[in-house]
């Protein structure tokens, strides 16, 4: 009797040791799912991580972003370049908006034109528009120049992480060819990561 109670409990200790096993084992897995699925902390395929929303015009308009080193405009990691691409439900490019030559620091900066290319100016704004049959470029849109209307504003700047957050806004004209003459962009808000490489 007393060697089958020994057994018994053995066999008991041996299920219970088992059963903890498994809960450590499965208690594990769970919070490993949990962890992955809160960390997002990758660039998709074509380099953009999260996301920019404005109102162009008065319409919502929202982008992915990508951000950038500003090679060679600036000496080794000292700038960015910021761009914010709109497609459509297909995924074809619809429009762009890009500010180059962002230094890596807070505050609020005004916005310069795209062009020329030989002034050595920092935060150029440009918008462009696209064709959507073949994503060929359509309209470029820039502003006329510093105006306290057309800002950059770099709201949090964590250069350990990348992590980048700011908002804009800016009043921009077309170049040349058809279309709407002048494009108001308001509200423009983005969070991004600096790709380093």
């Amino acid at each position: 009797i007393q060697s089958k109670l020994k057994l018994e409990r053995m066999l008991f200790f041996i299920k219970l040791l088992n059963v903890t096993k498994m809960k450590s084992i499965w208690i594990i897995v769970f919070l490993l799912l949990i962890i992955g699925s809160c960390y997002k902390d990758v660039f998709d395929k074509d380099g953009f991580y999260g996301n920019c929303k404005a109102k162009v015009n008065g319409i919502q308009w929202n982008g992915n972003c990508l951000v950038i080193k500003a090679v060679p405009a600036c000496s080794p990691d000292s700038c960015i370049s910021l761009s914010f691409w709109n497609f459509d439900k297909n995924d074809n490019l619809i429009s762009k908006i890009g500010i180059q030559q962002v230094q890596l620091k807070k505050g609020k900066f005004l916005l310069n034109n795209f062009e020329p290319w030989f002034k050595n100016t920092d935060y150029h704004f440009l918008y462009s528009e696209y064709e959507i049959a073949n994503e060929r470029f359509k309209n470029a849109y820039q502003i006329y120049g510093p105006d306290s209307s057309n800002f950059l504003e770099i709201t949090d700047l964590d250069l350990s992480t990348g992590n980048i957050n700011g908002k804009f806004q800016a009043r921009v004209v077309r170049n040349e060819g058809p279309g709407v003459d002048e494009i108001e962009i308001e509200k423009g808000v983005f969070n991004g990561k600096i790709k380093w490489d």
